[in-house]
């Protein structure tokens, strides 16, 4: 069972009557199981799996908005909570962008990633990386906006690899814990979001 909460970002109000589909990453076109928000914003998939996690993607659909994709930070093998999905116009993209110093090419995206603890709490300090590189990694600042010249993530743990698409490999670094490494798919023109696991 995922639930979570979809809300308009940044900073925004819940959104009803959002789309969520799940959906494996062998068969991106058919869901395993959908649902919609209700006027809280709040979704419930329940998931069958035969005993087999679920690797693949949640993805929210709903007018006016980009769609947006999240990726746990591991296969699901057990009940996840807390699988928010932070909607996006294209507007906020281009903000994005303009903020972190860094224009997103016509062939590529943004992922928004939040980097967490071995408890799900958020960690500061913490520096990302992934394989093929971004143009720009970008942290969001203690206003909740992102800066350009920060190297690492402030106390609500987010940052942003702008302009990358396509098959990419994920993790963080930070003294005295040691992150897991997944793979995303990073759709062109849209947000993809993620989550980093200390181990």
């Amino acid at each position: 069972m995922v639930t979570g909460t979809a809300k308009s970002a940044p900073g925004g109000g819940a959104l009803a009557g959002v789309a969520i589909g799940a959906y494996q990453n062998s068969n991106e076109n058919t869901a395993v199981a959908t649902a919609t928000t209700d006027q809280a914003g709040n979704y419930t998939l329940d998931i069958t799996t035969n005993g087999v996690a679920l690797d693949g993607y949640i993805k929210a659909t709903l007018a006016t908005y980009l769609d947006t994709y999240l990726y746990a930070p591991a296969p699901l093998v057990a009940d996840y909570a807390g699988a928010s999905m932070n909607l996006v116009t294209e507007s906020t993209v281009q903000t994005l962008s303009n903020l972190c110093g860094s224009p997103i090419t016509e062939a590529n995206g943004a992922v928004g990633m939040e980097a967490v603890d071995s408890t799900g709490a958020v960690v500061a300090g913490v520096a990302f990386s992934s394989t093929p590189a971004p143009t720009k990694y970008c942290y969001n600042a203690a206003n909740g906006f992102p800066g350009s010249s920060l190297t690492a993530t402030g106390a609500d743990g987010l940052g942003y690899l702008v302009d990358v698409s396509g098959s990419v490999s994920v993790t963080a670094t930070k003294s005295g814990l040691t992150f897991g490494t997944h793979t995303i798919k990073v759709r062109v023109g849209t947000l993809t979001t993620t989550l980093v696991a200390a181990q």
